[in-house]
């Protein structure tokens, strides 16, 4: 009806003050007649009771003069009109009437209606009587008239009055709504401009006054608010969507982008898709992706994918495609599952990279490093088999030697032997540790006899050198620790064979031995006096196959393999070695391993610290031996014979499966590569005829030189029960006779 609103604020704000003044006026109406009204019977009564005790005593003696000038004396009341006194039977005693008042006819006429406000000839009169009682009994009767004139005209004057203030409130509250009603249309139009202009994105300066407490003023100081923050988050949403567009052109660019709906659907792929895959987006859109497919794919992975997506989880690997030419390609892949307002899946989008030759690559470098370890074991076992044999014969040699220049030649042989090997362990033990194949046995020992055991090796050598070798041990060392002490020797070993190459004679090598309680640490470290290390060069010595410098090994010789494999070690068994050096004054390598004391510390001491006279043990039994190299052949036989077992020898793996089958053994030491039937593939035939003639369980042991973690764990997974490597350790061998052979 109204379309302005400020017309309709100025009619609202009338039209409800209308109706409050009404309600006031008409209560204040009423208040005034009825107080009006109380007054005057108030007046009435108390005239009444007045002269009804005036009345008493002339009516009594029956003074009807004295009642008459009672009448005309009261009758000058104010508002009194006329009053007339009668007897009980309506008889006249008395009567009066003010004069130019009231008529006799009207007088009677009022009479006649008592207690009823009549109206005659435009005056209003009130009507009354009362009744006269002595002693209970009615003597007369007083009627009354009184005039409302006064009253009416003071009724007449208040609702005038009233009238005039709700006339005055009206106009003053129509000008104020008018003023009202302007400000808010004025400032209501300025802000519709102003919002019309922030929508369009113009340029307009919002005025506000920050020290303005009404509502208005608030509205305008939060509009310019509002103006600050929409122009802040516009320019953070343009930055935003420019980010956005130049991250979607460079995802177009290297990756192969596609969307689909829920049910997989393409509706979208980029250039970089149809550039890859060979399709067009025409060929794409609207059919799934299986047309990539590879046909020898699985279906338990799309299965998968499905599953994963479906549940609003990302989805990613890597899988071979096929293009439109049939080609072979690899990407990969990741689905993002993009979700509406709801939360509910909407559409799914894909983004994938081509991975062709990073895979080709990794499947090159899987062969080569399968590649790799096979060589590392065939050169394992070409290598280790002559020098078991070098080895055992040695020490046949050095039994059976009087002559003190023949046994110094031993010596030599031994010596370059055992190193020969040690170099060849390095190797072994560095390829473990790169392909992640090397692990740490945890077993309890005793740090002092161990320690002291690897000193003693060098203590010939350091004689030999005039080098002073000595150990220091910490008093509070414990006696008993849980680790791997084979892996702690050889650290040590390295140590201290650097120690004794770079150390001149008459100089001096201190091993010591720390435990810190608090931390529980275990330190060792090795002190020599040697030729020292330079500090650009101790940053390089502990990568592979380097030292100090070229000269160090034109001079002392060795592979630079020790300290690398001795950092990899400790880092294996959560410790750390450290170096302090000074060039020309010698050098100290520390190794510090987090290592706890044994639990059962003083159970345990006796059972690692016993010394085992294992030479002369004698066993019994007959034990089948597959060897094919003829030199080990004889070294095998001349370390049963001092052990009293006897023995039968297969010179490859199909002479040893026809050996068995003929005769009965109580074990077999099988080697691994030999010619016509190799170890492995001897085994498989042996278990066979045992399950096929019900023969009871013959213990096989794998007796080979090929010794990488992979090799032996390879020998047990295929039934092996257990394995020997070559050069043959005496106690190893001892060992696996005990478990088998022990009667």
């Amino acid at each position: 009806m109204f379309k302005s609103l400020k017309l309709k604020f100025i009619v609202s704000f009338v039209v409800v003050e209308i109706i409050f003044l009404s309600i006031i006026s008409n209560i204040n109406f009423n208040s005034i007649d009825k107080i009006s009204q109380n007054l005057i019977n108030e007046k009435i009564s108390i005239t009444k009771q007045l002269l009804v005790e005036l009345i008493k005593t002339p009516l009594i003696v029956y003074d009807l003069a004295t009642l008459d000038d009672i009448v005309k004396n009261f009758a000058t009341v104010k508002n009194v009109i006329a009053i007339r006194v009668d007897s009980p039977e309506n008889a006249i005693f008395s009567k009066y009437i003010k004069k130019n008042t009231l008529s006799q006819n009207i007088f009677n006429k009022i009479i006649h209606t008592p207690k009823t406000l009549k109206q005659y000839n435009e005056e209003e009169y009130i009507f009354s009587i009362a009744d006269v009682i002595v002693e209970n009994q009615n003597i007369g009767h007083i009627h009354f008239v009184f005039s409302a004139a006064n009253n009416m005209r003071f009724m007449n004057d208040n609702k005038r009055l009233t009238y005039l203030t709700i006339l005055i409130a009206l106009i003053i509250g129509l000008i104020i709504s008018y003023m009202v009603g302007n400000y808010l249309g004025k400032s209501l139009k300025s802000l519709t401009t102003i919002a019309n202009y922030v929508a369009e994105d113009k340029d307009v300066t919002i005025p506000y006054n920050p020290k303005s407490t009404d509502e208005i003023g608030k509205l305008f100081y939060t509009m310019h608010t509002m103006q600050k923050l929409i122009h802040q988050r516009s320019k953070k949403l343009n930055t935003s969507i420019n980010d956005l567009e130049q991250f979607i052109n460079a995802v177009n660019q290297s990756a192969i982008v596609s969307k689909t709906d829920t049910s997989g659907i393409i509706t979208y792929v980029n250039e970089r898709f149809c550039e890859v895959t060979g399709y067009t987006a025409q060929e794409l859109i609207g059919k799934t992706h299986s047309m990539l497919r590879d046909p020898e794919s699985d279906d338990a992975f799309y299965k998968n994918m499905w599953q994963t997506i479906s549940s609003k989880n990302i989805f990613h690997e890597t899988f071979k495609n096929i293009k439109k030419d049939k080609e072979e390609f690899y990407v990969d892949m990741t689905i993002v599952p993009l979700l509406d307002n709801n939360g509910a899946i909407s559409e799914y989008i894909a983004i994938r990279h081509e991975v062709t030759e990073i895979v080709d690559a990794k499947n090159k470098a899987i062969e080569a490093k399968k590649a790799k370890e096979e060589f590392l074991s065939n050169m394992s076992h070409e290598i280790r088999t002559p020098i078991n044999a070098i080895l055992g014969f040695i020490k046949i040699l050095q039994d059976n030697t009087s002559n003190e220049q023949n046994m110094s030649y031993i010596k030599i042989i031994d010596s370059s032997s055992k190193l020969l090997l040690h170099i060849i362990n390095d190797i072994l033990d560095l390829s473990k540790i790169e392909s992640d194949k090397l692990t740490i046995d945890i077993h309890p020992f005793n740090p002092i006899k161990e320690i002291e055991e690897v000193v003693k090796v060098f203590s010939i050598m350091a004689q030999e050198k005039s080098i002073n070798l000595l150990i220091n041990t910490d008093n509070e060392i414990p006696i008993c620790l849980d680790g791997d002490i084979i892996r702690i020797k050889q650290i040590v070993f390295n140590f201290l064979s650097n120690a004794l190459k770079f150390t001149n004679k008459n100089k001096s090598i201190f091993v010591n031995l720390k435990y810190d309680y608090n931390k529980t640490i275990w330190s060792i470290s090795v002190k020599d006096e040697g030729i020292g290390i330079s500090k650009e060069a101790q940053n390089k010595i502990f990568n592979a196959f380097e030292q100090a410098d070229n000269s160090t090994t034109r001079e002392y010789g060795g592979t630079g393999l020790g300290l690398t494999i001795s950092v990899k070690l400790s880092k294996l068994m959560g410790g750390n070695i450290s170096l302090d050096s000074i060039e020309g004054k010698g050098s100290i390598f520390t190794l510090a391993l987090p290592l706890k004391i044994h639990e059962k510390e003083h159970e345990t001491i006796s059972l690692i610290s016993k010394d085992k006279d294992l030479n002369d043990k004698e066993y019994k039994g007959n034990i089948l031996i597959a060897e094919d190299n003829h030199t080990n052949q004889m070294l095998i036989k001349l370390l049963l014979d001092g052990y009293g077992i006897s023995y039968t020898i297969a010179n490859d793996g199909l002479e040893a499966t026809s050996l068995f089958k003929k005769s009965s053994f109580d074990m077999v030491l099988m080697d691994e590569n030999m010619p016509n039937m190799t170890g492995s593939q001897a085994l498989k035939e042996i278990r066979a005829y045992e399950t096929k003639k019900q023969l009871s369980h013959t213990p096989i042991v794998s007796l080979t030189a090929n010794v990488l973690k992979g090799d032996i764990d390879r020998f047990i997974a295929i039934g092996m029960d257990d394995f020997l490597a070559k050069p043959i350790d005496t106690k190893e061998l001892e060992r696996v006779l005990d478990k088998f052979l022990n009667n």
